[in-house]
Formats: C-alpha cells, structure tokens, sequence
C-alpha cells in the first residue's frame, strides 16, 4: 500500500488499466476500507466510468494499492460535514 498525497494522474501508469475501484474517507468507514465511490478504468489518457459517475484526475488520493490482478484501489480525500452522513464539503 502506497500512502501520501499525490493526485490520480500521478498514480496512473502510461498504460491502460481495466479495472480501477475508487473509494473514499467517511467517518462513519473504516479507513482501511473507506466508502465505495465506484469503478472505472484507465485507457492510458482518460478514465472512463463504469457507473456512470464522474472521475477526475486532478482529485487528491491520500493512499493506494496496486492488487496483484493489476487492477487499481485509490482513495480520495472527501471533506465530509461534520454531524452529517450524507454529500462531502465540496458541495
């Protein structure tokens, strides 16, 4: 597991990746697993969500794992309201 903050840019290879689980801080999560996020993948320019959700690669990643399927686990930072379990401080 690789800590330290760093965007997800800096973590993709120049290689695609089929498979890239994204998960976040919560306080309500263990950190070791933190809240799903959802999927996506990384066609060596671009990540292209599975799920239709949106992905970014200047989001900040606090830690990730390269497993040995090669597939990717990153976990990105969330400002989360505190007293609150739903949305993160970014909106």
């Amino acid at each position: 597991m690789n800590t330290g903050l760093c965007t997800v840019r800096e973590i993709l290879p120049d290689y695609p990746v089929n498979s890239i689980m994204v998960r976040t801080n919560h306080p309500f999560y263990d950190d070791e697993d933190g809240l799903l996020v959802g999927y996506c993948s990384w066609d060596g320019k671009s990540l292209i969500p599975l799920d239709g959700d949106i992905y970014r690669l200047d989001e900040i990643v606090y830690k990730y794992e390269w497993e040995e399927d090669s597939s990717l686990t990153y976990w990105i930072l969330s400002n989360w309201y505190k007293g609150s379990d739903s949305g993160n401080g970014t909106g």
